[in-house]
């Protein structure tokens, strides 16, 4: 007899399971970094993604490539790394926050 096997959210939405790579680790910590950091200044919110990255233990991407990502986040805009990276994003934040509820800013 056969198991049946349960398709989870993750794989419905995606059309295959989720791959957490480390570009979706990233767009999550770009996306958590904007919650953040909107309405912060630049540095500001540089240093909230670095410990954004940290959490994750994600090697920083270059200095420039960080600038344009944290200028768009201190405006409150996503920086895309790729479609498939911002499904998965998008897919982790709604399954952290049906587990969790939605995550409280960590503004000063």
């Amino acid at each position: 007899m056969l198991e049946e096997v349960q398709v989870d959210s993750y794989t419905e939405r995606l059309g295959r399971p989720l791959e957490h790579t480390t570009a979706v680790d990233l767009q999550l910590a770009i996306f958590d970094t904007v919650e953040q950091a909107r309405g912060l200044s630049v540095r500001e919110a540089r240093e909230i993604f670095a410990e954004e990255l940290s959490a994750r233990k994600i090697t920083p991407p270059s200095g420039l490539w960080i600038d344009a990502a944290m200028t768009s986040a201190a405006l409150g805009n996503h920086y895309i790394i790729s479609n498939e990276a911002r499904w998965g994003a998008e897919i982790a934040l709604e399954h952290r926050e049906q587990e969790n509820g939605p995550r409280q800013e960590r503004r000063a």
